[in-house]
């Protein structure tokens, strides 16, 4: 079984909590550093309850090409529950729904799954973290080809 997880801005939005709430979703704080902490201790029960955590680190979507910075709590989720990271590339998307647009136009998506990226067994919780966040990051931007 797995989670989707969504900001919380997306719950104002009708038509993306509706879909997000009947999948099951998990919705995080992006902002507020308290919360976003209690939100990560979540997500690392989800994970060790045997759940699989869809997540788009990057937390937004924009116009620009490139690939920006990744949020930090999925990665602390894994780190903590000793899982694996498995990087996803997902090429083609802002063709498909540009930044600004709620309605798909025609477009070529492809997806691309790399290997599990394991966390370190040994060390301190947040360099294990952030070690795989650079791993991630490093494989999908060297897939998107992209600034």
């Amino acid at each position: 079984p797995a989670a989707f997880i969504a900001k919380n801005e997306l719950l104002r939005q009708p038509i993306a909590r509706l879909f997000l709430t009947r999948l099951g979703a998990a919705f995080v704080e992006r902002h507020d550093l308290q919360r976003s902490v209690d939100d990560a201790r979540r997500l690392v029960d989800l994970v060790e309850q045997g759940r699989s955590l869809l997540v788009f680190p990057e937390g937004t979507f924009v116009a620009a090409p490139g690939l920006l910075p990744f949020h930090l709590g999925a990665f602390l989720a894994a780190a903590q529950a000793g899982a694996p990271v498995l990087p996803v590339t997902i090429r083609g998307t802002r063709e498909l729904l540009p930044d600004g647009r709620w309605w798909a136009r025609r477009a070529a998506v492809e997806v691309v799954i790399d290997a599990p990226i394991a966390a370190a067994a040994e060390g301190e919780l947040f360099a294990r973290a952030v070690q795989l966040r650079t791993a991630a990051r490093s494989v999908i931007l060297r897939r998107l080809a992209q600034p």
